[in-house]
């Protein structure tokens, strides 16, 4: 439901007006303060209503902002493995770390997690004991075993880069990672529905003011009218 301002009632027989008191002659059905308490209201009116619309302004711009890195985020990643389609099969070793450091560069969090905290509770990532276990299996394994094929890239790799296994992310994350950035994007977009419906509750609230301001005009021009008639 659309926010409404409403007016508190005014009772223009409060303060009758007296021979000393009187408003160049007002009638008594005109207070002597009438009129300026009903330009104190339409000024509080107007008042409250650009409080209240900078607040919504300055909430909506926030979450605008966060919407937009959030999307942001979502594309970036997705660019990134996009550029690493159709290379080398053992490239993709290095995938990861280009996605965590989209992650480190926007500050996002993922379910109100930082990237380091959220792959620490899952185990992946570079620096995870999954993936450095898995490096030193490969490299105690090549000592005198054969390797499986599947393997042999990673080792390989792992010695060109001559040791530099650190900097290395397990193969596979990656894919955790682009599902957790789409949700981060996703939910960016859903931020900017709601931001749309923000804005109309805010030109809804100006409508009302105006509505409010109009009735107020009247009010007045029909106080200015009895208050001429009375001088005649």
């Amino acid at each position: 439901m659309p926010e409404v301002l409403t007016m508190p009632p005014v009772n223009v027989l409060a303060e009758p007006a007296t021979a000393d008191t009187g408003f160049l002659g007002t009638p008594p059905i005109l207070g002597n303060n009438v009129i300026s308490d009903a330009l104190d209201i339409l000024a509080g009116l107007v008042r409250i209503a650009a409080e209240r619309a900078d607040a919504k302004f300055q909430e909506m711009k926030k979450r605008a902002d966060y919407a937009r890195q959030c999307t942001a985020l979502a594309a970036k990643v997705q660019s990134v493995i996009s550029d690493f389609q159709g290379k080398d099969p053992g490239s993709t070793i290095k995938l990861d770390q280009k996605i965590i450091d989209e992650f480190r560069r926007l500050s996002i969090p993922i379910d109100g997690k930082g990237i380091d905290r959220w792959m620490e509770e899952r185990n992946i990532g570079p620096d995870s004991p999954a993936t450095l276990d898995k490096w030193n299996r490969i490299h105690n394994r090549a000592q005198g075993t054969p390797l499986p094929d599947g393997e042999k890239m990673e080792f390989f790799l792992w010695v060109k880069e001559k040791g530099e296994k650190e900097k290395f992310a397990d193969r596979g994350h990656y894919e955790q990672l682009k599902a957790a950035a789409d949700a981060i994007g996703q939910q960016g977009t859903d931020q900017n529905a709601q931001d749309n419906l923000l804005i109309q509750k805010i030109v809804q609230l100006f409508n009302n003011l105006i509505a409010m301001i109009s009735q107020l005009q009247i009010m007045l021009t029909e106080m200015c009218r009895a208050i001429i008639n009375g001088m005649k």
